[in-house]
């Protein structure tokens, strides 16, 4: 419900700067103190994760996120984004590593998972063994 709620603020705050740019001063006082009435400041870095999604989004780049059980170098995550047919300048790219994953990697496309990790591919194992 927190994720939800603080999408409908940004998403209230998106809108509201972009249709009154040369108020943005007032309405992010305003929406401070709107936040601050109903008890919800605790969502502010929710919120402001949104609005960098609504940013992004607006500025046309799409949203990747790639997580392997080591790093990746930069080479390899242009070979992977060039793989799922984007360019570097298309997307906001954000990597991470999961050492629990065990081999393999995640990637995030939007709200779009694929999941090549070792971790799942042993679970589905697991599962169909087990029926």
């Amino acid at each position: 419900m927190k994720n939800t709620l603080a999408k409908h603020y940004a998403a209230a705050l998106f809108e509201a700067c972009r249709k009154k740019p040369e108020a943005i001063r007032s309405v992010v006082k305003r929406f401070g103190e709107l936040l601050k009435a109903r008890h919800d400041l605790r969502l502010l870095p929710r919120i402001a994760d949104e609005l960098d999604t609504y940013a992004r989004k607006a500025e046309g780049l799409t949203d990747v996120e790639i997580q392997s059980a080591t790093p990746l170098s930069e080479a390899q995550a242009r070979a992977l984004l060039q793989a799922c047919g984007f360019t570097i300048k298309e997307v906001s790219l954000r990597t991470s590593t999961d050492p629990h994953i065990l081999g393999g990697m995640r990637v995030r496309i939007g709200d779009h998972l694929i999941d090549g990790s070792v971790k799942q591919r042993l679970n589905a194992l697991q599962q169909k063994l087990a029926s």
